[in-house]
């Protein structure tokens, strides 16, 4: 096989070398496996074809437990308790996760763009070791985010990653979305600083 029939084999399977390729750096190098793989589904996001979840029926919605404590980047005791009033935007979230990934540059732009009188978002990071979650500060945005002081209330229980939820002013769990969405809309957030009213 001379030299330009080597060429046109490359010219007609590149694409295949190039996922090829992509796939061997997901499996050798494991520490790209989640920027890489939240970058792509963060994209998927921009779509817009995963939108979170408005409860029509506020009166069959569960209560919401604020008996419970969090720490927040110094390690200080930060009591749940302390957003009663607002709507809260609860989301669960780790650094190995990529949803989570793709959907957080998304949340804190509306975090941004909404008013803090009304909405707080409380980001709670599930990671193992807290050095995880310094470490990814340190390298990408800062922004305020917590860790479980101790176990979670029965109501806030998920196995998946991320997992948010909406609470009303008035204590009620308005919405649950269980995986990556857009929050990031003129809708949604107009939802939020009103309390889950439509």
């Amino acid at each position: 096989m001379n030299k330009a029939d080597v060429l046109i084999r490359l010219k007609k399977h590149w694409l295949d070398i190039l996922l090829a390729g992509f796939l061997l750096m997901l499996v050798f190098m494991p520490n790209l496996r989640a920027p890489v793989l939240g970058f792509l589904q963060g994209l998927i996001l921009k779509t817009g074809i995963f939108q979170p979840s408005e409860s029509a029926e506020l009166e069959n919605m569960p209560e919401a437990e604020y008996q419970w404590m969090l720490l927040d980047e110094n390690g200080e005791e930060v009591p749940f308790e302390d957003f009663k009033g607002k709507t809260i935007f609860l989301n669960f979230w780790a650094t190995w996760c990529p949803p989570c990934i793709a959907e957080l540059p998304d949340i804190l732009a509306l975090e941004e763009r909404t008013d803090p009188e009304k909405v707080a978002f409380v980001l709670v990071n599930m990671d193992k070791e807290r050095e995880a979650l310094e470490k990814f500060l340190n390298k990408g945005p800062r922004f305020n985010s917590y860790r479980l002081k101790a176990g979670l209330p029965e109501v806030f229980r998920s196995q998946v990653l991320p997992t948010t939820y909406v609470i009303s002013p008035n204590g009620k769990v308005i919405s649950t979305k269980k995986g990556m969405a857009k929050y990031n809309t003129d809708h949604f957030k107009t939802y939020l600083e009103s309390g889950g009213q439509k």
